[in-house]
């Protein structure tokens, strides 16, 4: 006996509960799958009298698969087909797989935006219990930046992100990244106008982000001016004093990274200050030198994430160096987000195997160095601001 139901079909709900009729002769195992008067609806009463012990339980779970509301047929179990080979076999498991990894993304980035708001709201909440003190806020997001390893500029955005939208009712449909990109719009109807856009066509961040800059374009909101950044020359070092080491009171380079060395041969009318360029392997003063100092030829080692990588740093004088580096005053989404993975994607093809150029500042608060990056002579820093990876920041 096969169990029929035109409405359940319609709402496209689970595959239907079916009893198999066993084989012809097979009198005992008819009667237990068997039950009179189920089609014409048994009043309860009656039911208690007729069917006893496990027929009671089977009863109950057929009445609760049919009467409890099932999710859409996308979201629920896969509707399986019979596969003859085994080729068609690893097909279809791929599917499978990629199915499940969509639903996984899905759910993680449903579970970043709720983490984000429920952040923010604690946040702010504790900033507003120290409101007569001006700076706490900054201080307390500085202080949490570090001892939840992570960065300022997100942890603004879940403060922000929670003071937008006092109540959480937001689209599960968008990624942390999406709303991060929506916080810069100031309107809340053209917002969530963008928002319910965003969803209906399945925008991308990267389309979502272009679709902000319109606004932005159009005066609806301040824009950000580009990132600007030249590659110095390398082998141009700042002649300094030695406070301690083996060269301890002796003039030294600066090679960077807190490296320091001295030429067996040092011109004596070289002077602390002085900045010297090496020019095939021939010193000379660069009286421009500041603008040319800690620029280096660099290999990538590993990408840890879109705006993070380690990198083998040439100092110069046969001294090489393994730097972990952050890219200068930009942020990428979180690697745990699918905007953070593609970030990360696209670093891993623009730096693997490739020759850089490297201009690097003073290290920040988790003691990475920040840095320009050129490759073939184009600024990455803005490269991956301008195709809606990152975002610029103060840096």
């Amino acid at each position: 006996m096969r169990y029929q139901n035109s409405e359940c079909e319609k709402k496209q709900c689970h595959p239907r509960l079916v009893f198999v009729k066993p084989a012809r002769g097979s009198t005992k195992a008819n009667e237990s799958l068997r039950h009179p008067r189920l089609d014409r609806g048994p009043r309860a009463d009656e039911l208690g009298s007729r069917f006893r012990g496990n027929d009671i339980l089977r009863f109950f779970i057929f009445l609760f698969l049919i009467s409890t509301p099932l999710v859409r047929a996308e979201e629920g179990p896969t509707q399986f087909t019979e596969v003859a080979s085994y080729e068609e076999l690893i097909d279809a498991i791929q599917v499978v797989r990629a199915a499940s990894r969509m639903r996984t993304e899905k759910a993680v980035d449903k579970e970043v935006v709720r983490e984000a708001w429920e952040t923010g709201m604690l946040i702010n909440k504790h900033i507003l219990n120290y409101k007569v003190r001006a700076t706490y806020g900054n201080e307390v997001l500085k202080r949490l930046a570090g001892d939840l390893d992570t960065s300022e500029t997100e942890l603004r955005y879940m403060v922000q992100f929670a003071r937008t939208y006092p109540i959480h009712h937001t689209s599960d449909e968008l990624s942390w990244s999406h709303h991060k990109a929506l916080l810069s719009i100031n309107d809340d109807n053209k917002r969530k106008e963008l928002a319910e856009r965003a969803v209906k066509e399945k925008l991308s961040v990267r389309d979502l982000k272009a679709e902000v800059q319109k606004q932005v374009d159009s005066g609806a909101n301040e824009e950000a001016g580009p990132l600007v950044a030249y590659p110095g020359e390398p082998y141009t070092y700042r002649i300094v004093r030695a406070t301690s080491g083996p060269y301890n009171g002796l003039l030294v380079f600066d090679l960077g990274f807190s490296n320091y060395f001295r030429p067996e041969k040092f011109d004596k009318k070289w002077v602390e200050g002085d900045i010297i360029t090496f020019q095939e392997k021939k010193p000379q003063i660069n009286v421009d030198g500041a603008k040319m100092l800690y620029t280096y030829n660099a290999n990538v080692l590993d990408v840890i994430d879109g705006d993070t990588f380690t990198a083998v740093v040439d100092l110069g004088f046969g001294f090489m160096t393994v730097q972990k580096l952050r890219l200068r005053a930009l942020d990428a989404p979180e690697l745990e987000s699918s905007a953070g993975r593609e970030a990360k994607e696209y670093m891993v093809m623009v730096l693997q195997g490739a020759a850089l150029q490297i201009r690097t500042h003073k290290s920040d608060k988790y003691d990475r160095y920040l840095a320009d990056v050129f490759v073939h002579g184009q600024y990455l820093n803005q490269d991956l601001v301008e195709r809606g990876y990152a975002i610029a920041v103060e840096g």
